[in-house]
């Protein structure tokens, strides 16, 4: 056999495997090893999977963009046990994988041009603010410091990576990360599943869920931003795409059992836009009746059983408009901004009623508010930043407004609502979630629709 046969076999070989990496698939695969591994509590085994899965993708794609799908399926590993180390340090070099695969991709494929449009502009302010939180504190700790701004590097270059490396167009990326999401939607109801099969408890009497990598609010914010998407299925032309209307359905049903009241509510309120969207967005009657069906066949399941009404709504009946010491968390907020209204306190800030109220929280200390944590942690520099940032992400958001765009702006808005009542937003799996949307969204539009004005003054054109 020729030398020119066997390298021909090789590249054959890694086309396919490339093509599997890029397919919908791999995706599933994703899905299942970060359910194994958390159902085992082997954690650490499921990082080294994921960064494995990443690092592959890194050394055989050309278009980086099937890295998101491990990316986003890493956070998602984290059960309600203990990262374990003990007698496997040696495997903690395999965390670095990625690391490597990242520079093995752009040595060997190189990078395509790019447009820096308005949004990717506006996330260099948010890192620099990041870079600047909590400069002037005094007292502060050189470790957990260093800490909160190498997060805030490693986010950054991963989004520019991305936006680098995708080759695809702008609109396949977003039915890619859309397909990310829906089967992230699975797992995260197999998730439960599990949870609630494992403490026999299939009256929801244990509101309090823990699935390590969230409780109660997050996952209910988690199914909030990813309901959507079964709504836009529900639109497409095959015969029974209309059944994505029940999947929908059932993940806003485990909102209401989780019983988070803020995104119970703002879930609600979006229930009734994604279904006259299915009907207007389908152009088909039989989709009309089937939610009429679906509605009147929930509303007659919750009120004729009193276990199910009782799951529903004991807490929203019993905690009503509650603050649960959220009042007494924004004055905090308030406080440490006064006392640092420049660059903020820093996410390393340790706020006293903070850890009183949660004493055994290992991360940061949370105002729950979007709002008065980026006064508080980054002051009015983050302020600023995070005004500009959020300015183009709904500016690009509406612009060329299509389904399956309306469908990722309803769970953003849902999920960024809520946020301004809880610690939602800066979680990481949220927070990358959110930045890979974004990504994605501005992909499509050209450079006219998203130039930002500074172009102007330093006639920026394209990197």
């Amino acid at each position: 056999m020729s030398i020119n046969s066997c390298l021909n076999k090789i590249f054959s070989g890694e086309n396919r495997f490339a093509d599997f990496l890029n397919s919908k698939l791999f995706i599933w695969l994703n899905a299942c090893i970060a359910l194994i591994f958390w159902v085992s509590g082997e954690i650490l085994g499921g990082l080294i999977a994921f960064c494995a899965l990443s690092f592959l993708v890194l050394v055989f794609c050309k278009d980086a963009k099937p890295v998101v799908t491990s990316l986003v399926f890493f956070f998602f590993v984290f059960s309600d046990g203990t990262l374990t180390i003990e007698g496997r340090e040696g495997w903690i070099a395999v965390l670095c994988l990625p690391i490597v695969g990242f520079i093995y991709n752009i040595l060997r494929f190189g990078t395509e041009g790019f447009a820096l449009k308005g949004f990717s502009f506006s996330v260099l302010p948010v890192t620099l603010a990041w870079f600047l939180q909590g400069i002037l504190r005094e007292g502060r700790e050189l470790v957990p410091a260093l800490l909160c701004v190498g997060i805030a590097l490693v986010y950054t270059l991963i989004y520019f990576f991305i936006l680098a490396t995708s080759r695809a167009s702008g609109r396949d990326c977003l039915e890619y990360f859309a397909h990310v999401l829906f089967v992230l939607g699975i797992l995260i109801m197999a998730q439960i599943a599990v949870y609630y099969i494992r403490i026999n408890d299939f009256a929801f009497k244990d509101d309090y869920i823990k699935l390590g990598w969230g409780t109660r609010n997050p996952v209910s914010a988690m199914l909030a931003l990813i309901m959507p998407i079964s709504f836009y299925y529900a639109t497409g032309k095959r015969k029974f795409d209309f059944l994505f209307i029940f999947l929908g359905f059932i993940q806003y049903t485990l909102i209401l059992l989780l019983q988070s009241r803020g995104v119970a509510l703002f879930a609600t309120a979006a229930l009734p836009c994604l279904m006259i969207y299915t009907v207007v967005k389908g152009k088909r009657i039989p989709l009309g009746i089937i939610n009429a069906v679906v509605v009147v066949s929930a509303l007659t399941l919750i009120f004729a059983s009193d276990k199910v009404f009782d799951a529903l709504f004991r807490r929203l009946a019993e905690s009503g408009l509650n603050s649960n010491g959220r009042i007494d968390l924004y004055n905090e907020g308030i406080d440490v901004f006064l006392r640092n209204p420049v660059f903020g306190a820093g996410f390393d800030y340790e706020s006293p009623l903070y850890q009183e109220m949660i004493p055994h929280s290992t991360g940061p200390s949370y105002f729950h508010s979007t709002f008065l944590q980026i006064f508080a942690s980054l002051g009015i520099v983050g302020f600023l930043a995070y005004l500009y940032f959020y300015y183009w992400r709904y500016r690009i958001a509406l612009t060329n407004l299509d389904g399956l765009k309306f469908a990722f702006l309803v769970g953003m808005l849902v999920f960024e609502c809520y946020g301004f009542i809880d610690n939602v937003f800066f979680q990481p799996q949220g927070y990358f979630i959110l930045l890979v949307i974004s990504l994605f969204t501005e992909k499509e539009l050209s450079l006219r629709q998203t130039s930002p004005n500074i172009y102007k003054l330093f006639r920026l054109r394209r990197i």
